[in-house]
């Protein structure tokens, strides 16, 4: 009975730190939409500072993410569990019967958000790539001399005519 006192707190932890993760996993999907959206109504100035929010954002759902696997690894150790051998499906059936189903649908969903949150980034990569490439096919037709390079930074550099010496600057 006393170790069981001790351990409810251990699941309630762990519990909460799936809860947290699973919220800021979908305000990480939510930044990312509104980016899709920006992109596609070509609002670059919200643009630019969505993309720090999401920089910001996917550092706190690494932050929780490495505190839920710091949480598993000190339960591992109290059971005396070899961490190499423990997957999340694999430990579910040692937490109480009470708390399984709860704990495998936050698995399960932060998975599903997870899932959503590369196709919805993938999504956002691939139009703007091809903004992108607008871009340049816009500046090609305009000055058709203009040269297309790689600076140090291994930026693209599109660079006008060498007795005009003007240089685009893109980034990829």
């Amino acid at each position: 009975m006393e170790l069981e006192k001790e351990i409810i707190p251990q699941w309630e932890t762990f519990v909460d730190t799936l809860r947290k993760e699973l919220e800021e996993y979908g305000a990480l999907f939510n930044l990312l939409d509104e980016q899709q959206r920006c992109i596609c109504a070509r609002e670059s100035e919200s643009l630019l500072a969505l993309c720090e929010a999401i920089e910001r954002q996917t550092l706190q759902c690494n932050q929780l993410r490495k505190q839920r696997e710091q949480s598993i690894s000190c339960m591992l150790d109290d059971w005396g569990i070899a961490r190499e051998f423990a997957s999340m499906a694999s430990l579910i059936p040692l937490f109480p019967d009470t708390k399984q189903p709860l704990i495998n649908a936050l698995v399960e969903q932060i998975n599903n958000n997870i899932a959503r949150i590369r196709q919805k980034s993938r999504q956002n990569q691939l139009l703007l790539s091809r903004a992108n490439e607008v871009i340049e096919h816009i500046i090609f037709t305009v000055q058709p001399q203009t040269v297309k390079t790689y600076n140090r930074k291994g930026n693209i550099s599109l660079k006008a005519n060498r007795t005009q010496g003007t240089r685009i600057r893109t980034s990829v």
